[in-house]
């Protein structure tokens, strides 16, 4: 997933129920912190990131993600209900999973997910994906 990550040149759409980094003092979770990384690097690179949450995603957890640098007042929009782990790169793969974003949920719990490298797959979930960032998604989080 990370090199999949990596690979976005141009879009990095990624919708999940939230992105919970890891409490302070836990040094078991470096690789899902470079997960996380992974995205902000792309940001830094000036790919075209946007990540939708759920309404599960709190003010505390952005804040975090913040202090790590991610974009999280134009990059992140919050939607109720979501329960997708879903990212698309640059329109041509897509990557659907059951993979919460959390310590435990990318490193510990039995989790499957499937990249898709095919346009016809990407363009119909970016589709999807640009029509909730438009019209469902706020950005607003919800207080802790």
């Amino acid at each position: 997933v990370k090199d999949l990550i990596a690979s976005a040149t141009e879009s990095l759409y990624m919708q999940f129920q939230y992105i919970q980094l890891p409490r302070a003092g836990v040094t078991d979770a470096q690789e899902f912190i470079d997960l996380v990384q992974a995205v902000i690097d792309r940001q830094a690179a000036r790919v075209d990131v946007k990540i939708i949450m759920s309404e599960f995603e709190k003010v505390g957890y952005l804040e975090q993600l913040q202090t790590m640098g991610l974009d999280v007042v134009n990059n992140v929009k919050i939607q109720n209900n979501v329960h997708n782990k879903g990212i698309v790169v640059d329109g041509e793969a897509v990557l659907v999973s059951s993979q919460n974003w959390s310590t435990d949920g990318t490193l510990y719990n039995r989790d499957a997910g499937v990249i898709i490298y095919s346009r016809d797959a990407a363009a119909y979930f970016q589709e999807i994906f640009l029509h909730d960032w438009e019209n469902l998604a706020v950005q607003k989080a919800p207080p802790d």
